[in-house]
């Protein structure tokens, strides 16, 4: 659950009732390149949540988050890689716990050095799209949510405009958190 926590408010649903999403079966990229590592590395602050992001040797990034739950800390972590569409960043997270290969799709954009927005997939728009054939992919409609499967995220970025897939009117903020400079 504590990975579903950090996935939900990652994809800017943190107060949302809705378990709609758009996945993909392969991460979006092979590595994040280092002008998105400099973009996203560092401490954030989303809500009331303290977000650590870092990447590693094999540019595959890391999302942690530090909870306190039932009289304990609780650590939330997921790993993810990020390609760069136009001035988007699109992401694909994936949880270190999961066993199957469902990879949410995000996008994010920094607004200036010291804050980000990260924005959730139109769902409903990817899934009319998936439905009359224009992408490969697969709907499935649950009592309340939606999940659009696709196999090859890349391709559905790149050939159509992002303000179709990603629903840029509803932002969820991230402020960086710099350490206080010692006098």
């Amino acid at each position: 659950m504590k990975y579903h926590r950090l996935i939900f408010a990652l994809s800017a649903a943190i107060g949302l009732a809705s378990c709609d999403s758009v996945v993909t079966s392969n991460h979006i990229s092979k590595q994040t390149e280092s002008l998105i590592q400099q973009e996203l590395t560092g401490t954030w602050q989303v809500e009331d949540e303290i977000w650590q992001i870092e990447f590693d040797e094999t540019d595959l990034g890391h999302l942690a988050s530090l909870n306190w739950k039932k009289n304990q800390f609780e650590i939330s972590r997921a790993q993810f890689q990020g390609l760069k569409v136009d001035k988007t960043t699109i992401i694909t997270v994936e949880s270190p716990e999961e066993t199957e290969d469902k990879f949410p799709l995000v996008a994010f954009r920094l607004a200036d050095e010291e804050t980000g927005n990260i924005f959730l997939p139109k769902v409903k728009a990817v899934a009319k799209l998936v439905e009359s054939g224009k992408f490969e992919g697969e709907v499935e409609r649950g009592k309340s949510s939606i999940t659009v499967k696709i196999p090859d995220a890349v391709d559905m970025v790149t050939r159509t405009p992002l303000a179709e897939l990603f629903d840029f009117e509803k932002p969820k903020t991230l402020k960086r958190v710099r350490p206080l400079e010692a006098d």
